[in-house]
């Protein structure tokens, strides 16, 4: 087979690791055009999942998330409905299958360890100069042929700088190879030095405080240099590691970039102040996630702006519905509104079936239903076109939870910890689940990894530690010490909505109603303010 391979409207230079649409050349990261030389060498049959990690990935141990993603960014950048695919089939529990025509020769899928490396290390190495080189920033909008017809288009490259405070030892070039290595693989960013690039900046600094090191995390961009996206850490020196981070990092890099735009084939959005509003909106779920209800209505509110400046933005309308329902703010919608927001869902999931957003909502709408089938369902689906988001693990075990299937949630709240290892959320979703296997000591020990993340900047401990240890006191069978914990816990987070939820709850189960009920009206009363 010629180098250069062709097929539909497509040619693929095998060696120099580009795709182009005709003459127009496609920008996608180089794992995902390692998955392709590999699909295309295997001429038809099914290459397994082991083979393709194998050759797209020579040095390195992933799971087959990295490769999940790697086909999705495939499809969207070919326009391949996994549905109804033209090129990339996929082949449940084995693998996937090239199903485009190809010429008559070609050359075998790589078996040997010797051969993957040089199959792979040639078209990652080109591809990696060309997008140094020729992937210019385009902004938000464009006429670049791989845009979808809404004139929407991806960010193409993201520029990087690493700092750190002055006193603080840190090695600079390990941490951006690190992150480097990260962004381009997890989320198709090509990342190019921040001096030598105008677009929208990644400004990473490090400062050390005492034992611990303090991150902060910031996305600026615009012709105005705006803020877009932000993430702080502050985290033990002792539990700090290069990868680790960086895979916290991408983790909620992609959140925003699913939330924002996921693979070309999704609509977005034309109008730049919507989409800085739909990302602020995101960021703002990240501390939401922190069950505090003032965020979650900031949050919805962002994403309704966003739709009101372009009603045509599917997402972030599918955004503020899912934020409503896991806010539990729908008990306040009326029947006729609650009817709207689910017509709405079952229309989008019909016309942008490829926006996770979308799906997430839909599977929150399941949920609420009791409908574990299609809250199943919907999952899978966002795992599929989204699996960096983290959220998606944290609902699954729920559901697996509720579904009596305590060990396979175990292994999904896990994944999760794997995917961002710094995240909080998951590490309390994770203690949730080894309270319902009864494994109290287990979930201790994972509260000790907790609570020295979950730590507020004026050194508070936050909401998943401290929900996590009461549950555990809970668990126990502690019940004073348990109530002690509530009321400080109440005296520090008084409001959160999560505080007097917890209280109600557990009143309720003590038999004391006075107390439950004071709870529910102090939550009633935040709710109102």
């Amino acid at each position: 087979m010629a180098n250069d391979v062709r097929f539909g409207k497509f040619r693929f230079d095998r060696d120099a690791g580009v795709l182009y649409r005709q003459a127009e050349l496609v920008q996608v990261p180089p794992r995902a055009l390692a998955v392709l030389d590999c699909l295309i060498a295997g001429r038809g049959d099914v290459v397994t999942k082991e083979q393709i990690l194998g050759a797209a990935w020579p040095d390195s141990f992933v799971a087959e998330d990295s490769l999940t993603h790697a086909i999705s960014v495939l499809r969207g950048a070919l326009g391949d409905d996994p549905k109804k695919p033209e090129f990339i089939q996929t082949v449940p529990r084995r693998g996937y299958r090239f199903v485009a025509t190809l010429p008559a020769e070609g050359r075998e899928v790589p078996s040997d360890a010797g051969d993957k490396k040089k199959r792979a290390a040639l078209p990652l190495l080109a591809a990696a100069v060309i997008a140094a080189v020729a992937m210019l920033w385009t902004g938000w909008t464009g006429d670049d042929v791989s845009a979808p017809e809404s004139g929407y288009e991806r960010i193409r490259r993201l520029a990087l700088a690493v700092e750190v405070a002055e006193g603080t030892d840190f090695d600079v070039s390990a941490v951006r190879a690190a992150l480097a290595e990260r962004i381009e693989s997890h989320t198709g960013l090509a990342v190019v030095v921040a001096d030598d690039a105008a677009g929208p900046t990644l400004s990473v600094m490090f400062e050390r405080v005492g034992d611990r090191v303090q991150i902060a995390a910031r996305v600026r961009g615009g012709a105005d240099d705006r803020r877009w996206w932000g993430q702080d850490w502050n985290l033990p020196i002792g539990l700090y590691r290069d990868d680790d981070f960086a895979t916290s990092l991408v983790s909620r890099l992609q959140f925003l970039l699913d939330v924002v735009h996921a693979d070309s084939a999704v609509r977005g959005s034309t109008n730049i102040d919507a989409m800085i509003m739909a990302v602020h909106g995101a960021d703002l779920l990240l501390g939401a996630a922190q069950q505090d209800l003032l965020l979650f209505l900031e949050a919805a509110a962002d994403l309704r702006r966003a739709f009101e400046l372009d009603p045509n933005f599917t997402r972030a309308r599918a955004g503020e519905i899912a934020v409503v329902i896991e806010a539990e703010e729908w008990r306040n919608l009326t029947p006729q509104e609650f009817e709207d927001a689910a017509n709405y869902i079952a229309r989008a999931l019909e016309t942008d079936p490829d926006d996770p957003v979308v799906h997430i909502a839909a599977a929150l709408l399941a949920k609420l239903r009791g409908d574990y089938a299609g809250w199943a369902a919907e999952l899978d689906e966002t795992l599929t076109l989204a699996p960096s988001l983290f959220w998606i693990y944290m609902s699954r075990a729920e559901l697996e939870h509720e579904m009596g299937q305590d060990e396979v949630a175990l292994t999904t709240a896990t994944r999760g910890v794997a995917h961002d290892p710094y995240l909080p959320s998951m590490l309390g979703r994770l203690i949730d689940v080894q309270l319902w296997l009864g494994d109290s000591d287990a979930a201790e020990e994972t509260l000790d990894t907790l609570a020295a993340i979950d730590v507020t900047e004026d050194g508070k401990g936050g909401y998943w530690s401290g929900r996590s240890r009461f549950r555990i006191l809970v668990a126990r069978g502690d019940v004073v010490t348990a109530e002690a914990e509530l009321l400080a816990l109440r005296r520090v987070w008084g409001n959160a909505q999560w505080i007097h939820l917890m209280e109600a709850d557990f009143y309720e189960k003590q038999g004391n109603a006075e107390a439950a009920d004071a709870a529910r009206a102090r939550l009633e009363s935040l709710r109102r303010e």
